[in-house]
């Protein structure tokens, strides 16, 4: 039985494809009329962007107007609070003032140099008999009771019969800008002129030579004038001169020698002197500027230690093995060794003293200390107290007649 035309289409398996055919022949009168106006609408559409950029370009503010804005905010915002003034005026200050915080009101004892005042840190021994007086020096960026070296050695020593004195000495003044050597040459107004006159045009010079007339000027108003010449007066109220501004190694020095005068008020003339750092230099010249001692009379420092020291304090011309010159003097010469300018340092020291034939001295290497302790002290206190007792240790003398050097 044959089948019709319409009953093979549907039945055939891409029967599909008429329908789509029938679709596509329908669309160009659907959409007829947006395909003939597509033109117009895209002028529209067109359009309709550019108005919307432009109107948003024109909201955004440029950067001329925002600085003028922000300008004028600040002018009329509210003035600002001063600022506080630091609460210390150098990091001694506020070391001192919180050390006096800290620690024990007996052991404060605060000096005046200058008009200026710091503090030192005074324990009296602790046994009844005293065998002498140190005077510790603080280094540099330290202050007289730091930890795990001077701490230890000034709060130990008293129990063995040692009085301390822990004095606040100043940092250095470090390097300065040098000063200028060459003279300044201002740049003088005919130097300026001169240039411009160079590129002008030589008929203009002519022309402007021509209409300058020649002025005669009398000779004797001349002579007059240049003889008459007067120098501008000095004003009358000139501020006074400023004094001369004291150094850090100055005040250092009177620092010291404040802090022998109060050990000898209090009868210790028995007095070794510890200097760490920076205070070794110090202590070392200290010790050579002070008079020649006088035959059979002891000596004002019976001994000296060093703790990491330093050879040199930079800015100044203080050298720790110009001033060491005495060959009879006892030096502890202790050096943590950490870094390679600490054993540089050293070994130049060691040198000097075997130049010098110093037989007292001993140069010793420790690691860094910590903050433990072991009865008081650490492995540095025992050293330094076994060098004093060996070195330094006196007697208590009643009475007894002080002959000052001349």
């Amino acid at each position: 039985m044959s089948k019709t035309q319409s009953e093979l289409t549907e039945s055939h398996p891409w029967r599909w494809l008429a329908h789509c055919t029938e679709l596509f022949a329908l669309l160009p009168q659907a959409f007829g009329g947006l395909w003939a106006n597509l033109p117009r609408i895209s002028h529209v559409a067109l359009w309709w962007v550019l108005a919307l950029g432009y109107g948003a370009q024109a909201q955004e503010p440029s950067p001329e107007d925002t600085s003028q804005a922000e300008s004028a905010k600040e002018a009329v915002a509210e003035p600002k609070e001063p600022e506080e003034p630091p609460l210390y005026q150098s990091r001694e200050q506020r070391d001192m003032t919180l050390l006096s915080k800290r620690l024990d009101p007996s052991s404060l004892v605060w000096q005046e140099v200058e008009g200026r005042q710091f503090l030192s840190l005074y324990e009296q021994e602790l046994t009844g008999d005293a065998v002498g007086a140190v005077l510790i020096l603080n280094a540099e960026g330290q202050h007289s009771s730091w930890p795990t070296t001077v701490e230890r050695i000034r709060s130990s020593l008293p129990e063995y019969g040692w009085n301390t004195l822990s004095s606040e000495l100043p940092a250095p003044d470090g390097l300065s800008i040098p000063e200028r050597t060459l003279p300044v040459r201002p740049l003088s107004p005919a130097t300026t002129t001169e240039g411009a006159d160079e590129q002008a045009d030589p008929a203009d010079k002519a022309q402007e030579a021509d209409k300058q007339e020649p002025q005669s000027v009398d000779a004797s108003d001349a002579d007059t004038g240049a003889a008459g010449a007067v120098a501008p007066a000095a004003p009358a109220d000139t501020e006074a001169p400023e004094p001369p501004k004291i150094t850090a190694e100055e005040m250092a020095h009177l620092r010291i020698r404040s802090a022998f005068e109060y050990l000898h008020e209090r009868g210790q003339f028995n007095v070794a002197v510890i200097g760490a750092g920076v205070g070794a230099v110090r202590a070392a010249c200290y010790s050579r500027d002070l008079p020649q001692r006088v035959a059979g009379q002891p000596r004002l420092i019976r001994a000296m230690v060093f703790i990491n020291a330093r050879n040199q304090i930079e800015g100044t011309d203080m050298n720790l093995t110009d001033c060491l010159q005495d060959p009879e003097l006892p030096v502890l010469d202790v050096y943590l060794g950490d870094t390679r300018r600490d054993q540089l340092e050293a070994n130049r020291r060691l040198k000097h003293s075997r130049r010098l034939k110093m037989r007292n001295y001993q140069q010793l290497r420790l690691p860094q200390m910590a903050s433990n302790t072991m009865l008081g002290e650490n492995r540095l206190a025992r050293r330094v107290r076994g060098f004093l007792e060996h070195n330094a240790k006196g007697i208590k003398i009643d009475n007894a007649i002080i002959r000052q050097p001349p």
